[in-house]
């Protein structure tokens, strides 16, 4: 049988317009309790401040089409939540920069990979879709659809992957339903 089929898939790999300055190994905060050694990339440049106590730092992609925006606040006991709800109800980010000021920045980032999976259908004996057509219901079925997200982000740029496949399931074997049985004479 097949234990695993992808579905769908999309990939994201994108490179910075800037080169960063690399540091090897530099202490990180990890949760603001534990320390952890890890790389940072770093760039002298300028950031703008939100509401007098966040700023908000620009990392454009190659040809400038698209942007990653990074939040951050001196203060350990900001509720980020809170301030990109602010933004978002007026109107996103492209709506309040222009009121925000610019500030002269050194900003220090580690290199961080995000993964995450959650389900999307768990049934059994779920219908196969009509892009299997070929196949009949009895001989394709899927128990656990997942969608998985991985996003890596370093001095190179940011890379992403998501894709929503079946991972838990043992498929009988495919064949064409319009083949009859071996015992049918």
């Amino acid at each position: 049988g097949i234990n695993s089929i992808v579905t769908s898939s999309m990939r994201f790999n994108m490179r910075w317009n800037y080169k960063y300055d690399i540091f090897k190994s530099e202490q990180f905060y990890n949760n603001r309790t534990e320390v952890v050694e890890c790389e940072k990339f770093g760039f002298e440049g300028v950031g703008l401040v939100y509401d007098n106590q966040y700023y908000i730092v620009e990392l454009p992609y190659r040809d400038s089409d698209y942007s990653m925006y990074v939040i951050y606040s001196p203060n350990q006991n900001d509720n980020y939540g809170k301030v990109l709800l602010d933004i978002n109800n007026q109107g996103g980010l492209s709506s309040v920069i222009g009121k925000m000021k610019e500030v002269e920045v050194y900003f220090k980032m580690p290199s961080f990979t995000i993964e995450s999976s959650f389900p999307l259908i768990k049934s059994s004996n779920s219908k196969c879709p009509k892009s299997f057509s070929n196949v009949s219901d009895q001989a394709f079925t899927l128990d656990n659809v997942y969608q998985t997200c991985s996003i890596t982000v370093d001095n190179r740029g940011t890379s992403a992957m998501f894709d929503i496949s079946d991972v838990e399931t043992t498929l009988p074997p495919l064949r064409n339903p319009n083949t009859p049985p071996d015992d049918v004479t």
